[in-house]
């Protein structure tokens, strides 16, 4: 028997492995993508604007001018349109659809807030069927489909999730033994609404939760707190947070229902995870010790401060959102803020993050 010769050709195609190994070149790092900035028209002289939604390449949102109450509007990268329902002192513009029918929520001075529609050219409609409701839009589709939340005004009346299509309201069951649900997101196809559902217990409070041709589920936390669910792209991935035991949330990517913990960047206590695309990037935000809510994103494996990939911001402006949302063409909406250091308040300009095409590296 040849033992002595076997186990020595191990050794030494081992110690050969091991050689290679550490001869082997380091893996590049993953480039990532860059953006500018869509300008806005330069006559728009607003006071304060932020954005609230992205549907088919538009940037939607809020808008305060020189005077009057703050305004829907919408940016396209080219055209700028701005709006208000009438009586309102605060419209604010979330998504439009094909047709041109645009969604959004406002409220007066005496009345809570209110979802509508307003058709292309037409007036305002609302979604809810009384004024002694209050409801409003969080995310749309291209063909029409409109989610969100819906409330009778009375202290402690449970939310109710909607869909809202042509019309017609269809309301979204919370959990079993749940006592309230909120949509936050809807798919592409406007099949699957995700969100989230409170139910009976003093441990798990809310549950990220996931709607589907009728059927109802809940998502795995990280732990046994709160979690809930707002982006999910046509592969059915779902992104949200999920709070850890000292209650801090952290970003979530779902993948057939589990939970994958997309990790923070230095220094950062909470961070969520808003919007997710088909190529599987994924943007939030989060907040440090130092600073309030900033912009992120993770492609390729990697999490990076939005701002950093931003070409031509201007110095003191950092990239934040109050709901950052992605599209299958890469497109961002985000907040553009500026600190003043004179102590008046920031200054907010919503904006439309276009990426770059690649740089070539041909001979």
């Amino acid at each position: 028997m040849n033992r002595p010769a076997t186990s020595a050709i191990a050794v030494g195609v081992f110690l050969w492995l091991a050689l290679a190994a550490d001869a082997a070149p380091p893996q590049p790092v993953p480039a990532m993508p860059r953006y500018v900035v869509a300008p806005f028209p330069s006559h728009w002289r607003a006071q304060d604007s932020e954005a609230k939604g992205l549907s088919n390449g538009h940037v939607l949102g809020t808008v305060i001018m020189d005077s009057g109450p703050y305004a829907g509007f919408v940016f396209d990268g080219r055209r700028l349109t701005t709006g208000s329902v009438p009586g309102a002192v605060s419209t604010r513009w979330v998504g439009i659809d094909d047709a041109g029918n645009i969604a959004g929520t406002f409220n007066t001075a005496f009345d809570p807030e209110h979802a509508f529609v307003q058709p292309a050219g037409g007036e305002p409609r609302m979604i809810a069927a009384a004024r002694d409701l209050t409801s409003n839009v969080q995310a749309t589709t291209r063909q029409g489909v409109v989610v969100g939340l819906y409330r009778e005004d009375i202290p402690y009346s449970p939310n109710q999730a909607y869909r809202w299509q042509a019309g017609v309201t269809t309301f979204l069951p919370p959990l079993e033994a749940g006592v309230s649900a909120d949509a936050h997101g809807v798919s592409a196809d406007g099949a699957t609404i995700v969100g989230e559902s409170n139910v009976v217990g003093f441990d798990t409070p809310r549950y990220a939760t996931v709607w589907r041709n009728g059927v109802i589920a809940a998502l795995h936390p990280l732990g046994r707190f709160d979690s809930a669910a707002f982006g999910v792209n046509a592969q059915g991935w779902v992104v949200g947070y999920s709070s850890t035991f000292q209650l801090h949330p952290r970003p979530v990517l779902w993948r057939d229902h589990r939970p994958i913990d997309l990790g923070l960047l230095d220094d950062t206590i909470d961070a969520i995870a808003m919007s997710i695309n088909a190529a599987g990037t994924i943007v939030g935000q989060a907040t440090t010790p130092v600073e309030t809510w900033r912009a992120w994103l993770q492609a390729n494996g990697r999490m990076v401060w939005l701002s950093d990939l931003v070409d031509g911001l201007p110095a003191g402006v950092r990239v934040t959102c109050d709901r950052c949302l992605i599209d299958d063409q890469g497109r961002i909406s985000v907040t553009l803020r500026r600190d003043n250091p004179d102590g008046s308040p920031d200054t907010r300009t919503a904006a439309l993050l276009v990426p770059k095409p690649p740089t070539s590296t041909g001979n």
